[in-house]
């Protein structure tokens, strides 16, 4: 575990998200009817944990996350895989 004295952790929770954040160039975006496959890969490739997400006005509509993928779109298609293999 590691531990902080306050004024580490005062140090560095001040810090703006712009300084901790890594810089690397344009703001990887995608589109809304991009499929979550899409999603996935481009994420892998970039090792980005999210992705923002923009209508076809270039509006963001959303954010879609590694996290929604395994949480939400994973155990759809694991069920649906289930329930097609005892049919």
């Amino acid at each position: 575990m590691i531990s902080y004295t306050q004024a580490e952790f005062v140090m560095i929770t001040a810090k703006s998200v712009d300084r901790i954040c890594k810089r690397r160039g344009a703001v990887l975006t995608i589109a809304s009817d991009a499929s979550v496959v899409q999603a996935a890969v481009t994420m892998e490739k970039c090792q980005l944990g999210c992705l923002p997400v923009l209508n076809v006005d270039g509006k963001l509509v959303g954010i879609i996350s590694e996290r929604d993928i395994v949480t939400k779109v994973w155990p759809a298609a694991t069920a649906a895989t289930r329930s097609a293999s005892r049919k």
